[in-house]
Parts: C-alpha cells; structure tokens; sequence
C-alpha cells in the first residue's frame, strides 16, 4: 500500500481494487462508474450522508480518519476486498448509473429547468 498527498483520481481508479475516501459525492460517483467499492471515511458537509448511503447500498464500509490506525484501515480494505458481494453490489448501481445517463433524463430534466421564467 501507498499514501500520497494527491494523485489523478480517475487514471489510478482504473487500477485500484478498493477506494478509501472522504466520501464526497464526485469522488463515490466516480468510484461506482468504474466499479471500484469503496471505504468512506467521512469528514464533513454531504460525507457522512454520502457514507451510509456507501453502506446502506453494499458498496462499501464506512470508517473513521479521526481515529484510524493502520491495522484498522487495512483490516476494513480487507474485508472490502475479500468480499465479492461488494463489488457485485458496486457493479449492478454501475449498471444502473449508465442506463439512467444513456437515457438522457438528466440532460431533459436540466434543459426543463432551464426554460423556467426567472
């Protein structure tokens, strides 16, 4: 295992087995588009919300960077990647995420928006 301050999230996603994040929506969204599950260890703002939903849908586990120790971490990664049911779970809201964009409901949906009187 590494840790560095900053790297390009999407190219090292398409090479990472388990995600360990804040849980910011941008970040677990991009996670579940390249099917990689996820440890959220929430900070603040929309995270802690962002980490039940993580675990309420089987994508993932929720941690602690308050008090976290390493064994603690790789312990949680462990389980994360050891169990196929996380990545099966990520795969199928992947699957999901893809029809609703394909469908174009959003693009509709912001265009409505748009036309609205201001």
């Amino acid at each position: 295992a590494v840790a560095l301050p900053w790297v390009p999230q999407i190219p090292l996603l398409e090479r990472t087995a388990v995600m360990i994040t804040h849980g910011g929506l941008g970040t677990v969204k991009e996670c579940i588009i390249r099917g990689v599950p996820l440890l959220v260890c929430p900070v603040a703002r929309d995270q802690p919300e962002n980490a039940r939903r993580v675990v309420h849908h089987g994508l993932g586990l929720a941690g602690d960077f308050a008090a976290p120790s390493p064994e603690g971490l790789f312990g949680q990664v462990e389980r994360i990647d050891s169990d196929p049911s996380f990545r099966e779970n990520v795969e199928r809201m992947r699957r999901r995420f893809l029809e609703i964009e394909e469908s174009g409901t959003g693009v509709r949906l912001i265009e409505e928006v748009l036309r609205w009187p201001r």
